[in-house]
């Protein structure tokens, strides 16, 4: 949970007094403005003193009305407090330097207009970064002379392009678990962490994730040994997520990704549709020192296809499991 410092404890009543307040400042302005427009004699007289003109009357009586208007809708609110400050801020200086009065109304007006424009000030920044997507692309082969953290960084690479995205690699040559081997499952419900410290990172990695595109190879019509163990040494974690799949191999690894769809659907995470299968002539590319690059990038469409349909899930679930 993240808390905002400077903002009342309690969402309601910080919200009543914002709205009571907008709403007072907004009666002010309206009915100032309604005078302005109007022609009231003690306005029309005011302005002439200042020499600025009645037009400029006419102006500031827009200004202030509509401005008033928009501090009522949450949309525009900031936007009208700053314009109506900035206004206040002039009439200050007018009433000091040329009618020689006291500015105390249009100080006190700035203020509170100040005021309505902190606690409305927009929070893109801070909403983008508790709402930031974590990716990880999981690298589903250990073998020696592997193919598979090629596209593996060739996926990441095109997620750190998308805004709001913070993607990572998990290469399970990082995560050396053995094969697993408790008595009691990760799904076991109030079980203690398992004591593998590799498997305590890994577990925390995946946690730490909200969509995951898994790049495997296909072994015997399935996955990686050393993926499907990684994937069954946890439980929770991966529940209420969203997966992605980038496959090579015989029939270009559409088999493996297909026991890895049943797999994920087990653990409760949804699978989307879209995958990229690699053709055998760009992972032979890698084994004869070929160029592989020129092979991923006739994906390019298909790669962001599957991107689009991971993140439009992924964020889904993870305001979903914010709820």
């Amino acid at each position: 949970m993240t808390t905002t410092l400077g903002r009342p404890a309690s969402g309601t009543g910080r919200l009543i007094t914002l709205w009571t307040l907008s709403g007072l400042v907004a009666l002010t302005f309206i009915g100032a403005g309604g005078a302005k427009l109007a022609g009231a004699a003690v306005m029309v007289d005011l302005f002439a003193k200042v020499g600025l003109g009645q037009w400029f009357r006419y102006v500031t009586g827009l200004l202030e009305v509509a401005a008033g208007i928009g501090l009522l809708m949450p949309r525009s609110a900031f936007y009208s407090a700053v314009l109506l400050a900035l206004v206040m801020a002039g009439a200050s200086t007018a009433h000091l330097t040329v009618l020689g009065t006291s500015p105390r109304r249009p100080v006190a007006l700035f203020v509170l207009t100040g005021i309505i424009a902190y606690l409305r000030k927009p929070k893109h920044r801070q909403i983008k970064d508790q709402n930031m997507i974590a990716m990880s692309v999981i690298v589903g082969s250990t073998r020696q002379g592997r193919f598979s953290e090629q596209p593996a960084r060739w996926i990441l690479q095109h997620l750190q392009k998308r805004d709001g995205i913070d993607a990572r690699l998990l290469d399970l040559r990082d995560f050396p678990m053995p094969f697993f081997d408790q008595a009691v499952s990760p799904a076991t419900p109030g079980r203690a962490p398992y004591e593998n410290a590799v498997v305590q990172r890994w577990t925390a990695a995946i946690a730490a994730s909200d969509g995951f595109v898994f790049v495997t190879p296909e072994y015997n019509y399935g996955p990686s040994a050393v993926l499907k163990n990684a994937i069954d040494w946890v439980y929770p974690e991966w529940n209420r997520k969203a997966a992605a799949f980038v496959s090579y191999g015989s029939a270009l690894g559409a088999r493996s990704v297909q026991q890895l769809r049943e797999t994920v659907i087990e653990l409760q995470m949804a699978p989307v549709r879209s995958s990229v299968h690699i053709p055998v002539a760009t992972l032979w590319a890698h084994f004869r020192g070929g160029d592989v690059d020129k092979g991923l990038a006739e994906l390019e469409t298909q790669a962001q296809k599957m991107i689009d349909d991971l993140l439009w899930w992924a964020m889904a679930l993870q305001t979903a499991r914010k709820a």
